[in-house]
């Protein structure tokens, strides 16, 4: 029997086997770190205030495969506006399902290709793909943010203030990706 996780993304709803069958990460990212930043731009209410405020919260995230061909990963967030400021990361280890903050992220090679998927909170969810050059010493990401139709707020924990907020838009720039050698988590 197969099991399943259900992301919903852009309107549609994905089934991902909750067991992928990863390929193994290619020889040159071997003791490589993968950074992909962008900022995201939301408009948000905040705990039980009704006013929706705007915020812009600049994400990096960090995934190292180690020599052993394992991945880790950290995302790290920093947000102005809307009443609140600060910074906040999570990191997460190989076959790890539950983030030190935020929502798990399963991610995995196949095809070539470097993927995260992480559900947010409960309607939400965010796919990353990052596609590599023939000899992996350049890379180029691609975010989808989605949710399912209705018109409802995603309703989560903020990551950086751990209050409830709904996320009723949100907007992210062009992520930029770039490798660099050796763990770069904050605080190595």
């Amino acid at each position: 029997m197969r099991c399943y996780i259900l992301l919903p993304l852009m309107g549609l709803t994905a089934l991902v086997p909750a067991t992928l069958r990863a390929e193994t990460p290619p020889p040159q990212l071997l003791g490589k770190t993968i950074l992909v930043e962008w900022v995201e731009t939301r408009e948000r209410s905040l705990g039980n205030d009704p006013r929706v405020n705007t915020t812009m919260l600049a994400s990096s995230l960090r995934i190292y495969v180690c020599t052993a061909g394992h991945l880790f990963s950290e995302l790290s967030e920093s947000v102005q506006g809307g009443g609140v400021r600060g910074s906040a990361s999570g990191q997460q280890g190989p076959g790890d399902m539950s983030a030190s903050r935020g929502a798990p992220r399963l991610i995995h090679f196949e095809r070539g290709s470097l993927i995260l998927q992480q559900n947010r909170g409960d309607i939400g969810a965010r796919q990353i793909n990052v596609s590599f050059d023939n000899g992996y010493t350049s890379c180029t990401a691609h975010l989808i943010e989605g949710r399912q139709p209705g018109g409802k707020p995603i309703r989560m924990t903020g990551t950086v203030s751990g209050m409830p907020l709904k996320i009723y838009s949100l907007q992210h720039s062009a992520p930029r990706c770039s490798i660099s050698e050796g763990p770069t988590f904050v605080g190595h």
